[in-house]
């Protein structure tokens, strides 16, 4: 779901997703969680979280701009070239 929904997402770009399981935290793959127990007031960094995928889409990504690439097109290939991988 991760790299369906989050990481084709442009910078600053605000989204809610409402998950009806009991693990939503980690439903997307997401860097930072929050559980709401009361305890806990801010997002944390989920320790061992691999950045790896993400910083390969974005540099697929930056270089498919580079080239001249329409944003889709880049998108495209960004994932085409993070699949490969």
């Amino acid at each position: 779901l991760y790299d369906t929904l989050v990481a084709p997402m442009k910078a600053g770009v605000f989204a809610t997703f409402v998950m009806d399981c009991c693990h939503s935290g980690t439903v997307l793959d997401l860097p930072f969680n929050f559980v709401a127990d009361g305890e806990q007031e801010e997002m944390k960094l989920q320790e061992g979280f691999d950045f790896s995928p993400l910083l390969a889409f974005a540099a697929a990504y930056m270089a498919s701009q580079q080239a001249g690439d329409d944003p889709v097109s880049g998108l495209l290939s960004a994932c085409g070239a993070c699949l490969i991988q």
